[in-house]
C-alpha cells in the first residue's frame, strides 16, 4: 500500500510538515521564530541567577565555576530530557489530531514520527548553540569533542522515532495516555541524572541507570560539551543497537495497529 510513495516524496512530504509544524507554534506571536533563539537563552539566565546567585550551588567536578557551573550542567542535562519529552507528550495525539488524514488509505502516517522528532531537533539546535556560547564565556574554550555531538543525535534518534510511533498509536486507543506521559515524565525528570551527576548516587543506583534510557545520553552529553572526554564508544555502540530495536519494534507496533485508526476516529 505503501510501496506507491517513494523515498523522495515522503521527504518532501516530511520537509513541508515540519515546516508547518515549526511555524504554527509561532503564528500570530510578535516575535515569531526568534522564540527558538530567546526561549533557551532566557532558560539559561534564570538558571545561572537561580543557581549562581541565590542557591551558591556546586556541581561536583565544576567547583571552580561556582554555581555557573551548575547551571551548564543542569542545562546541559535539561535539554535532552525536553528533547525527548516534547517527542513523547506530542506523539501521543499526532494521529488523532491528524484525523482527516487517517481515511486517506495512501498517506503514509508513519512520517509522523520523523516529523515529531525534527521539529523537538530544531529547538535542541537553539539550545545547543546557546549552552556552547555559555561554555565559551565561563570556560575560555569549547572543546573539540563538541563535534560529536551529532554523533550522539544519530545514536539516540532511533530510539525517539520508536517512542513516536509506539506512542502515536496507543494515543489512538487509550485517550488517557497522554495523562499518564505526562506524570512519568515528571518522573523520569527526577529520576534521570539533571540535577546531579550519574557520580552522586549511591553505587546500587548507578548500576540501576542503565534501565533509564535517558541517563546514559545525557551522561554522555555532558562529557563531550562540558568536560571535553571523548565519548564511551562501547557504550555507545550498544545503545545504538538497542536504539535500533527498539525503533523497528515502534515501527511495527505503529504498522500492526494503524488498521484500525479509521475505525476509532
Amino acid at each position: 500500500m505503501f510501496s506507491t510513495i517513494r523515498s523522495n516524496e515522503k521527504i518532501g512530504l516530511i520537509y513541508q510538515l515540519v515546516k508547518r509544524d515549526v511555524s504554527s507554534r509561532y503564528r500570530g506571536s510578535i516575535l515569531g521564530g526568534s522564540w527558538l533563539f530567546i526561549s533557551p537563552l532566557l532558560m539559561l539566565s534564570l538558571y545561572s541567577f537561580a543557581f549562581a546567585g541565590i542557591l551558591k550551588a556546586r556541581w561536583p567536578g565544576a567547583e571552580d565555576m561556582g554555581g555557573i557551573g551548575y547551571a551548564i550542567n543542569l542545562f546541559a542535562g535539561l535539554m535532552i530530557f525536553n528533547f525527548f519529552s516534547e517527542v513523547a507528550s506530542r506523539s501521543v495525539s499526532v494521529v488523532i489530531s491528524n484525523a482527516n488524514l487517517v481515511k486517506k488509505v495512501v498517506f503514509p502516517l508513519e512520517v509522523f514520527a520523523f516529523v515529531n522528532v525534527i521539529s523537538a531537533l530544531i529547538q535542541l539546535i537553539f539550545s545547543i548553540f546557546i549552552l556552547i556560547i555559555a561554555i565559551y564565556i565561563y570556560q575560555g574554550t569549547v572543546h573539540l569533542t563538541v563535534l560529536l555531538f551529532p554523533l550522539l543525535l544519530f545514536v539516540f534518534s532511533p530510539f525517539l522515532l520508536g517512542i513516536s510511533w509506539f506512542f502515536s498509536s496507543i494515543g489512538v486507543y487509550l485517550r488517557d495516555l497522554g495523562q499518564l506521559i505526562s506524570v512519568l515524565l515528571n518522573i523520569a525528570l527526577f529520576f534521570s541524572p539533571i540535577f546531579y551527576p550519574l557520580s552522586a548516587l549511591p553505587k546500587y543506583l548507578q548500576d540501576l541507570q542503565f534501565l533509564n534510557p535517558l541517563s546514559f545520553i545525557i551522561e554522555e552529553n555532558r562529557k563531550i560539551l562540558i568536560h571535553g572526554n571523548s565519548m564511551d564508544w562501547i557504550g555507545i555502540f550498544y545503545y545504538f543497537i538497542g536504539s535500533c530495536i527498539f525503533s523497528v519494534f515502534g515501527y511495527f507496533w505503529f504498522q500492526r495497529v494503524r488498521k484500525g485508526f479509521s475505525d476509532v476516529l
